[in-house]
């Protein structure tokens, strides 16, 4: 690698180790315990539904906020509370 490239990508470095991915879309860093906020729904059967199959049928985005995070609840307990692998 010459030297002009490792100058670059200090550069680049520098300038996106500022700015935070949008939630739900891009990685934000950190783990995933840290990044998902749960809004008091800590059911590990309906986190797992939601990673697996949930978030597909709601926009595919993370939970945004407390209201969502009720209705996707309310509505995993509607159709049963199904598990998944």
């Amino acid at each position: 690698m010459s030297a002009n490239h490792n100058e670059n990508y200090d550069n680049e470095e520098i300038s996106l180790g500022s700015q935070k991915g949008e939630k739900g879309k891009s990685f934000r860093g950190g783990k995933k315990k840290k990044r998902d906020s749960w809004y008091g729904y800590s059911d590990k059967d309906f986190q797992r539904w939601w990673h697996r199959k949930g978030k597909e049928e709601f926009s595919g985005k993370d939970l945004d906020n407390a209201q969502q995070a009720k209705e996707v609840y309310e509505y995993w307990e509607s159709i049963g509370k199904p598990t998944v692998k």
